[in-house]
């Protein structure tokens, strides 16, 4: 690990869970899925007081490629410096599942196999504002 990407205090603590929570669920990579999970979660933690998942783990992946790219866009996202690519959704699941929440709901964009959706009550703004369910193909 070097010295720049060496977490510092909580920010970096948070920003760990974060890019750990991406690479459990990113497979295969995709920088604009990495992008939308971590914008997705950013969002959501700013509707609650939810933590993303942790642990010993990151040691062991601080020689690991993918979870150093996971790392980097989590810490982008926390800063606010990345481009929300869903819109300000706050929840998500992987298109083969559905979760009983998602079952009357509509997405409001579609990422590398993960359909994302606004949080209910910021729901009818965000559609207001954007107009429909945007689409990117994360290759």
């Amino acid at each position: 690990m070097t010295r720049q990407d060496a977490p510092r205090g909580e920010r970096g603590r948070t920003a760990d869970r974060l890019a750990l929570l991406l690479w459990r669920a990113a497979r295969p990579p995709s920088l604009p899925l990495l992008e939308a999970l971590a914008a997705t979660a950013v969002n959501r933690r700013r509707h609650s007081a939810s933590r993303g998942p942790g642990g010993a783990r990151v040691a062991e992946l601080a020689d690991d490629g993918y979870f150093q790219l996971c790392r980097r866009v989590a810490r982008r996202a926390l800063r606010g410096v990345s481009r929300d690519r869903t819109g300000g959704a706050g929840r998500c699941h992987h298109r083969r599942r559905k979760p009983r929440w998602a079952r009357a709901a509509v997405p409001c964009a579609e990422i590398g196999g993960y359909l994302f959706y606004w949080e209910p009550a910021a729901d009818r703004a965000a559609r207001a504002d954007e107009g429909g369910m945007a689409r990117w193909n994360s290759g």
